[in-house]
């Protein structure tokens, strides 16, 4: 997943061991963004960041404008494919670094990504040092890859349902792609106002 971030653009995409799925960009940071929960350092410090390896240890760092995150490093290492979390750790990664105001990436001190009981990927903030108040976004990579197959499984089954409908009951939205974030919210609440809802309940 490459390229300036697009919240109507539908994006094909693996997670690891499936077939490729596509999706609207906007779905998948909904489903990421859900997935996430940010506890503190104090209460991962001696637990879960120290029980990642150091080959999986990650950086990335931010100045006056955005972050930059550590893509081709993801892609091109071993250890990530050798764990069976490669492609889906490269989406969730690219969906922080395309939506780093929601992600709250200047403010966190990194992302910890679990899998089977263990934490096994830290990307760190090298522009934060730590207290045991910063926020870490903390997200079960098992558990993010099953909401995303669910996703595409749904939006697969309302395109199907929009396709068998009479002509004159079709939404547009469903028609295009079936995609529940204009369909089934309601008319004029589309991608942007979805993103936009996120950003506002984050600071509440």
């Amino acid at each position: 997943m490459n390229g300036s971030h697009d919240s109507h653009k539908s994006v094909k995409f693996g997670v690891d061991g499936q077939q490729d799925l596509q999706l609207e960009e906007v779905d998948i940071t909904i489903v990421v963004d859900s997935s996430f929960v940010y506890p503190s350092y104090k209460s991962v410090k001696d637990k879960e960041i120290k029980e990642i390896p150091t080959k999986l240890v990650f950086h990335y760092k931010c100045d006056s404008n955005r972050c930059e995150f550590p893509m081709t490093v993801l892609k091109e290492s071993m250890y990530l494919k050798s764990c069976g979390i490669k492609e889906t750790t490269e989406v969730i990664v690219h969906t922080i670094d395309s939506n780093q105001q929601l992600f709250t990436a200047r403010q966190c001190g990194g992302y910890i990504f679990q899998a089977a009981g263990k934490s096994l990927v830290l990307i760190q903030n090298d522009s934060v040092v730590p207290n045991d108040e910063t926020c870490f976004g903390f997200v079960d990579l098992t558990k993010a890859r099953r909401r995303l197959i669910h996703q595409y499984e749904m939006n697969k089954l309302r395109s199907a349902q929009a396709e068998r409908m009479p002509t004159g009951q079709k939404t547009p939205s469903a028609v295009l792609n079936g995609s529940w974030t204009s369909a089934a919210i309601g008319t004029g609440f589309g991608a942007a106002a979805m993103l936009g809802t996120l950003k506002f309940l984050k600071k509440i």
